[in-house]
């Protein structure tokens, strides 16, 4: 049987099956171009049109609804972007088709000529975009939140150009940008110097329990080896045929002096007590001055940035502003004077700390 002689869009020809004399089939025959013109226009004013005229009639139902306090702003908000979304689908569905019937436009990158933005906000416009200027801040911010971790930017731009406009008497900015650049700066320090002062404050209990759980250990080892002394004892007495208990252990004796034994024991306690010097020292040489060091490098940069910039003493902002932290200074207040900062550092950090003052004060 032959095959259709028309080609696809792909280039590939066309697989259809034709009787004779027929050499296309309808979809590619030239003389019914015209047919199928007729066809294609006839779909386009069918569904695409229908539905457009109910997602339009449910955007005024929804907008009656919420006028009358059957339905909640941010509930009619969410129904109203899903149609709108909707609206675009069927108007760009309708274009498609126009552009089958006048033989193929141009299209952009997402299916619509150039200058069919407007339109499509005009859809918008006509169905909830009314309301967008009713929202109170708190629904305004949730809705706008969603539509950003959504990528909505379109949706998300709607909200914040339809935000009423509201004018305000203010203090001066050159004064309040003061204050909240204080605290912001402050507040970040405080966090940042937080981490090293717990590790710190963990060092610290940990070095002054350590020696409590070494010297348990090392009378716990000490007592081990006396029971496992006694158990090789009485197995050797019992080995060499002997009754009762072995001489060192029977009751009434008085225990003798056994020289091999008191050295073992010493053994024993020495080494447990050089462990507890090693790992004593790695806590204070290392950890210890670790973490003195970066506090101290923080508070000593966070003290430059207030008496350059400021003209105020640290102690004062962090009292203003995070009064525990400033406790938590003061309590290792002697650790933090005999650690060394590292001056690299800390010009780095005041730097730093000097740049984000630059920007939240807006006016001097």
């Amino acid at each position: 049987m032959a095959r259709c002689a028309g080609f696809k869009p792909s280039g590939e020809q066309c697989e259809r099956i034709v009787r004779a004399p027929q050499t296309y089939c309808f979809a590619h025959d030239p003389s019914r171009s015209q047919e199928r013109t007729r066809n294609a226009s006839k779909a386009g004013k069918s569904r695409p049109s229908s539905e457009i005229r109910s997602v339009k009639n449910q955007l005024q139902d929804l907008t009656n609804r919420l006028l009358s306090g059957e339905v909640e702003r941010a509930d009619a908000a969410v129904c109203g972007q899903l149609l709108n979304v909707k609206l675009r689908a069927l108007e760009q569905e309708r274009r498609w088709l126009g552009d089958r019937r006048a033989g193929g436009a141009p299209r952009g990158c997402r299916g619509r000529p150039e200058g069919t933005r407007e339109e499509d906000f005009g859809l918008m416009k006509k169905g909830l975009g009314k309301l967008y200027d009713r929202f109170t801040p708190e629904e305004r911010f949730r809705l706008d939140l969603e539509a950003m971790s959504r990528g909505d930017e379109e949706e998300s731009r709607r909200l914040v150009d339809s935000c009423p406009r509201k004018s305000y008497t203010m203090s001066d900015i050159a004064f309040t940008d003061r204050w909240l650049a204080s605290e912001v700066i402050t507040l970040s320090v405080c966090i940042d110097l937080a981490q090293h002062l717990s590790k710190l404050r963990i060092v610290i209990a940990f070095r002054d329990a350590l020696p409590s759980t070494y010297n348990a250990c090392e009378k716990q080892a000490i007592l081990a080896y006396l029971d496992g002394y006694e158990a090789g004892a009485r197995r050797a007495w019992e080995e060499a045929g002997m009754k009762g208990d072995p001489p060192r252990w029977r009751n009434g004796d008085e225990e003798e002096e056994d020289p091999a034994l008191e050295k073992a024991l010493e053994a024993i306690s020495d080494r447990i007590q050089g462990m507890s010097a090693r790992f004593m020292g790695l806590l204070e040489a290392d950890l210890e001055r670790h973490f003195a060091e970066e506090a101290k490098t923080i508070w000593e940069a966070f003290g430059l940035f207030c008496r350059e910039e400021l003209e105020v003493e640290p102690e004062k902002l962090a009292a203003v502003w995070m009064g525990p932290a400033l406790d938590e200074i003061k309590e290792h207040e002697e650790t933090l004077e005999s650690a060394e900062a590292d001056a690299e550092r800390v010009e780095e950090y005041r730097q730093a700390l000097l740049g984000a003052w630059k920007k939240l004060v807006r006016s001097s």
